[in-house]
């Protein structure tokens, strides 16, 4: 699994920013399953772009990407700088 830490950012720019209630944000969890849709997924992109400082290319990820993968993802661009 993806550091904690990151998954835990990611958890909570989803509550604090988009309004996803934290219960149902788990590793396995996408988008589309919380109820989002594509806006949603763009607007988390931008939002962790900001989080992380970090530029988040179109097709990283998208609504059914589980949250962990997104993680995962973030851990990498990180990692490359």
């Amino acid at each position: 699994m993806a550091d904690n830490n990151v998954f835990e950012r990611i958890k909570n720019t989803m509550v604090n920013c988009q309004q996803f209630p934290a219960d149902l944000i788990t590793a396995d969890a996408t988008i589309e399953i919380l109820g989002g849709d594509s806006l949603d997924d763009i607007e988390l992109s931008l939002l962790l772009e900001e989080e992380f400082n970090i530029d988040i290319h179109d097709g990283t990820f998208d609504v059914n990407t589980p949250i962990s993968d997104i993680a995962k993802a973030i851990e990498g661009i990180i990692a490359n700088g």
